[in-house]
C-alpha cells in the first residue's frame, strides 16, 4: 500500500476527482447511480464506500474519496436508491421525503450492485468505507452473511446502530403506519428548505465550508435534494436496528472492524453504538472527542485524528 507523503493534508471542499460514472438496473425497474474512481498507478486494493442519507458521490468523494485514492485505493461509490441520482422511492411533489417500508430494499440494493458492479471491478483485496445509514445497511448485509465475498476489513464512522431518537419513537411510528401514514413525513421532517442550511444550528460538523459542501450541489442540481424522512422509514430503520441488537447478530460480522465515533454526535450517540459494535468480535472503536456526526467531513483536528486511527489499522490488516 502506498501512503502519500502528507498524510495530514486537507482535501478540497469543491473539487472531484475524474471518474467513471455509469447506472447500474435492477430488476424491478430502479436505477443506481454508481462511478470507479482509480488512483495512479496500479490501486492496491479497492474500497466500495457506503454513504449515509441524504449523501451522494460528489459528497463522499471529496471527503473520502480523495484520502484513500491518495493511499493508492479504486475507489466505488454509489447513490443509494432515494438518494443522490439514483431512483428514488416517491415520486412528484413527495420527491424529497425519504421513504421505506423496510431496509431490507436497500440491502438487496447493495447485495446485487456488489454482484455485478464491484465484484467484476474488483483489484486487489476488498474493503468497505461506510458512514451512518451505510453503515447499518452495510452492517445488515454483512449478519445475513448471503452473497458476502472476502472482505480484507471495514471502517464505520458514525455507524448508525442506534438512533438518537426519543424511546416511543418505534410505538409512535409504528402507529401512523399502521393508520395508512407511513409516507408522510415525520414530526419536523420537510422538504429541504433554508432551516436545512443554517450552519449555526447544524449538528453535523464545526467546517462551515465543508458542511456547506452538499447545499452547493443541492443549489446547482435540485434533483440531488433530500428532505427529511417519513414515518414509514422512521420505522423501517428501528425494525433494522432492533434486529442487530438480537444476540448473534453483530457477533456474526467477524472480519476486522475499525469503528470511528464522534464525542458530540447526537444523530447516532456513541453511548448507544459503541457497546453494539464491541459485540462485533474483531472490533476496535475509537471516540474522537469534540467532533460531531459527519465525522469525516469536520475541521481537520478532528478529521487528521480520524486518518490517523485508519491508516493504522490500515497497516495492521493488510499486514496479516
Amino acid at each position: 500500500m502506498r501512503y502519500p507523503a502528507m498524510l495530514n493534508r486537507s482535501p478540497s471542499t469543491g473539487t472531484v476527482p475524474d471518474a467513471r460514472y455509469a447506472f447500474y438496473n435492477l430488476t424491478d425497474g430502479a436505477r443506481l447511480r454508481y462511478a470507479i474512481f482509480d488512483p495512479a498507478g496500479t490501486p492496491c486494493g479497492t474500497f466500495l464506500v457506503l454513504a449515509g442519507r441524504r449523501e451522494f458521490i460528489e459528497k463522499k468523494a471529496i471527503e473520502v474519496g480523495s484520502d484513500l485514492l491518495a493511499r493508492g485505493y479504486r475507489i466505488i461509490l454509489f447513490d443509494w436508491r432515494g438518494s443522490g441520482l439514483s431512483s428514488r422511492l416517491l415520486s412528484g411533489a413527495r420527491r424529497q421525503c425519504d421513504h421505506a417500508t423496510d431496509l431490507d430494499i436497500f440491502v438487496e440494493d447493495l447485495r446485487a450492485l456488489i454482484r455485478d458492479v464491484v465484484r467484476p471491478r474488483q483489484t486487489g483485496p476488498f474493503f468497505i468505507f461506510a458512514h451512518s445509514l451505510g453503515a447499518l445497511l452495510g452492517a445488515r448485509w454483512l449478519m445475513e452473511g448471503k452473497d458476502v465475498p472476502p472482505i480484507k476489513a471495514v471502517i464505520l464512522t458514525a455507524p448508525a446502530l442506534a438512533l438518537g431518537v426519543p424511546f416511543f419513537s418505534r410505538a409512535i411510528s409504528r402507529i401512523f403506519v399502521k393508520l395508512g401514514l407511513g409516507e408522510r413525513y415525520a414530526a419536523a421532517q420537510h422538504d429541504y428548505d433554508d432551516r436545512d442550511r443554517r450552519f449555526e444550528r447544524n449538528v453535523l460538523s464545526h467546517d462551515r465550508a465543508r458542511f456547506m459542501v452538499i447545499e452547493k450541489y443541492f443549489d446547482a442540481n435540485p434533483e440531488l435534494r433530500v428532505g427529511g424522512v417519513s414515518w414509514g422509514w422512521l420505522a423501517a430503520a428501528l425494525k433494522a436496528i432492533r434486529q442487530l441488537e438480537q444476540p448473534g447478530a453483530l457477533e456474526g460480522i467477524t472480519m476486522p472492524v475499525l469503528g470511528l465515533f464522534a464525542g458530540k454526535d447526537i444523530v447516532t450517540p456513541p453511548s448507544k453504538t459503541i457497546p453494539l459494535l464491541r459485540r462485533m468480535p474483531r472490533a476496535e472503536a475509537v471516540l474522537i472527542r469534540g467532533a460531531r456526526h459527519d465525522l469525516m467531513n469536520e475541521e481537520d483536528r478532528y478529521r487528521f485524528d480520524a486518518w490517523r486511527h485508519i491508516d493504522l489499522f490500515l497497516k495492521r490488516v493488510t499486514r496479516a
